[in-house]
């Protein structure tokens, strides 16, 4: 009897890993070769990906559920990151960006471009990192810390997952502020229409302080765990998870955040706790992304109109979508079958998600109408389909007409035609705001 088991692939912008973990885990944990083998043709399928985790992933350990676990959480991490760049990537060509971003408190400048353009770059970074790795670990804010036995365990080559994944959620916060900077930009290069259009005002970015609220919950305990007997210690350590499991962050809880616990075999304090802070890390990061995402859909009409509509594409390009670009495939066919577990306390929110914005340039009543034209050279008539194949109408002389993003008055109407004075011998762009 066959079976076919469905890989999770969630159409969000926010995923959780809980799902993909609870299977991968106990496919990793199959003696079965033919899964094994299944495994062994998915890690070739992913090829680069995840970029973050090397290959073989540990030099001294050989558990395959806890590789499978880091796996899947650079591939989420890397999600993030790879929608950014390609936002930055579209608004470079018209705000000059430089795509280096500092790691605070240790040290590195990473090219976020290179990262997924150029794999020598990321062969040469990460044999940097493995050089210096006990250096960066130490520099790591304190809370992230772990496989450093505080909880049980010691291990020098999960203390190198440990920095590749505080860099990766840097990265993602570096990323988030490279784009909102830009974002700011583009509303001063454009002010006429940004102005023009009313729309949101660019949002701050959010700063849930993770950091302080993981240390006000847990360090009076992590300051006993060190002074306490071997008993004391167990009993203390339960305690600071089932604080952290109880912790909430807008609104959600950690079990939300994580979209449940997996069904591990190999059960360790440490590694609960590294799958805590880990999560609540980088919520911390992707939670002020999600509302300048929600703030990019939302004025939407700007960017089209400025020729940066294709960004919603990418808003848009949620971690259904990454998967496939990344090779894993939906289903798993296997010859004998096997029983997956469901998962263990799952959250009992969803994160949430986005509608994405359709509203046209042009026939909202909410706003003006905004018409976008190239202007070919000697061409003096603007009218008719624009750009976005909208036909113009003008009732009254426009409230702005701008050529390359320069104001104008050197015009006449003739019904619905706009008939520009000056002359020219190369291709303009034409915005006119009814």
């Amino acid at each position: 009897m066959s079976q076919t088991i469905n890989i999770p692939c969630s159409s969000v912008i926010l995923p959780t890993k809980g799902d993909l973990t609870n299977i991968f885990i106990q496919l990793a944990n199959s003696q079965n070769k033919e899964i094994q083998e299944l495994l062994d043709e998915i890690d070739s399928l992913l090829g680069n990906f995840p970029i973050t985790v090397s290959k073989p992933l540990y030099s001294s350990l050989d558990i395959p559920e806890l590789e499978w676990e880091k796996k899947i959480t650079a591939i989420l991490q890397e999600y993030h990151l790879f929608v950014q760049v390609k936002i930055l990537e579209l608004i470079n060509d018209i705000i000059p960006i430089s795509f280096e971003i500092p790691i605070p408190g240790l040290g590195i400048d990473i090219d976020i471009l290179k990262f997924f353009s150029d794999p020598n770059y990321i062969i040469t970074l990460k044999a940097e990192i493995v050089k210096k790795v006990d250096i960066l670990y130490n520099l790591i804010p304190d809370p992230y810390r772990t496989f450093d036995g505080e909880y049980g365990f010691v291990s020098d080559d999960l203390k190198l997952e440990v920095v590749m994944s505080y860099i990766m959620s840097k990265l993602n916060k570096g990323a988030l502020g490279l784009i909102h900077d830009a974002a700011g930009k583009l509303i001063e290069k454009f002010e006429e229409i940004w102005s023009a259009l009313g729309l949101p005002d660019l949002p701050t970015l959010t700063d849930l302080s993770i950091e302080n609220i993981i240390k006000e919950l847990i360090d009076s305990l992590r300051d006993d765990l060190r002074d306490a007997s071997n008993e004391e210690k167990e009993k203390i350590r339960k305690e600071i998870i089932e604080l952290l499991e109880d912790i909430e962050v807008v609104g959600f809880k950690l079990m939300d955040i994580l979209g449940g616990k997996p069904n591990e075999f190999i059960i360790s304090d440490e590694r609960t706790m590294d799958r805590f802070m880990e999560a609540l890390r980088d919520f911390g990061e992707n939670w002020p992304k999600y509302l300048l995402q929600e703030w990019l859909n939302k004025v939407k009409k700007f960017l089209d109109a400025i020729g940066l509509g294709k960004i919603l594409d990418f808003v848009f390009f949620d971690f259904c979508d990454f998967l496939t670009l990344i090779g894993l495939p939906k289903t798993i066919n296997l010859t004998t079958p096997i029983t997956i577990a469901p998962l263990l306390n799952p959250g009992k929110n969803s994160l949430p998600g986005l509608t994405r914005n359709i509203t046209p340039l042009s026939g909202d009543p909410e706003s003006r109408d905004v018409y976008t034209f190239t202007r070919v050279k000697d061409q003096s008539i603007i009218g008719g389909l624009d750009n976005q194949g909208s036909f113009m109408t003008l009732n009254s002389d426009p409230f702005k007409v701008l050529v390359d993003n320069i104001l104008t008055t050197e015009f006449t109407r003739e019904g619905n035609n706009i008939i520009l004075q000056n002359s020219t011998n190369v291709n303009q762009n034409i915005v006119i705001i009814v």
